[in-house]
């Protein structure tokens, strides 16, 4: 009988993997497990795990999706490779690719009891519109107890078909790098159109389907301002010379008038408007009745 105590715990479990019996458990339960193999000659090299097995999982309420706010174990690719290695199977490129092309709908993650729990579903690989769902237990040492898949060929507990291996490659690359490549939903995809390729067409161009559309006229316009000269210019002076301030949205179109170039323009007027607007408000020039008048207004 080996000395399974000095065993780590990675060894425990390959060596209980390679009897194909039950994986999880403390360190104790493990070595009690294979201690009773060695005693019953393995149980005459029969298999515990049946046609109907089924992995014991948490709740489904305890399950999250997987973000970088995560916990989770150093999941390394040197433990997917132990996991493969009693099938003689690797990483292959199936697997690869299903995570490349985003095959995983979801994925899920529960802690209970010190293991990682993970489900995911992903589509098959020849029909996108079967899906199968997926479950993985990892301890909290990072070590692989149980998977299973609804595959054909993913029955538990030692599930190695390539939709366990495309989740096992995407919670590698999230332990190592917290991303995860999985099927982006509706709300994640920005929508396209197909860009229109014509120039724009005016309103009178429309092509209208009855006869009386063609007398149609689109121009809001009075018809004594339609097509007249000048008619630009004259909207802008209603618009700027309007008294107060405007508050029409469309004067906002124009830019203000420059009042320092009202005295150079208009040469043609009696002095210079700084001057008219200072005699105005009796500021330089006070007539002598306009003295008199201020006279009798503040006098004692």
């Amino acid at each position: 009988m080996s000395n399974y105590g000095s065993w780590s715990l990675p060894q425990l479990k390959e060596e209980l993997r390679k009897r194909k019996t039950r994986i999880p458990g403390r360190k104790h339960e493990l070595i009690e497990r294979l201690e009773a193999y060695d005693k019953n000659k393995d149980f005459g090299n029969q298999d515990e795990v049946g046609e109907g097995y089924s992995m014991t999982l948490p709740d489904s309420f305890l399950y999250k999706d997987v973000n970088s706010g995560n916990e989770f174990v150093d999941f390394k690719m040197e433990t997917i490779e132990v996991y493969l290695k009693p099938t003689e199977k690797a990483l292959d490129s199936d697997a690869k690719n299903l995570y490349r092309e985003k095959f995983l709908k979801y994925i899920r993650l529960a802690k209970y009891d010190n293991t990682f729990f993970v489900k995911s579903e992903s589509r098959a690989q020849m029909k996108r519109t079967v899906s199968y769902k997926i479950d993985v237990a990892i301890d909290e040492n990072g070590s692989l107890d149980e998977c299973q898949c609804e595959c054909a060929v993913g029955m538990g507990p030692n599930a190695h078909c390539k939709h366990v291996c495309c989740l096992l490659l995407a919670l590698q690359n999230f332990s190592s790098s917290g991303e995860i490549l999985s099927e982006e939903t509706c709300t994640q995809r920005l929508q396209t159109c197909k860009p229109y390729k014509g120039s724009p067409i005016k309103a009178n161009s429309l092509p209208l389907t009855n006869k009386k559309g063609s007398e149609v006229q689109f121009d809001p316009r009075p018809a004594k301002y339609r097509n007249c000269a000048n008619y630009n210019d004259f909207f802008r002076n209603v618009c700027l010379n309007r008294r107060g301030v405007s508050k029409f949205p469309i004067s906002q179109l124009y830019p203000p008038a420059n009042v320092y170039a009202v005295a150079s323009d208009h040469d043609y007027l009696e002095g210079h408007p700084e001057d008219r607007w200072l005699k105005d408000a009796n500021i330089s020039h006070i007539s002598e009745n306009r003295i008199k008048c201020i006279e009798s207004l503040t006098a004692g």
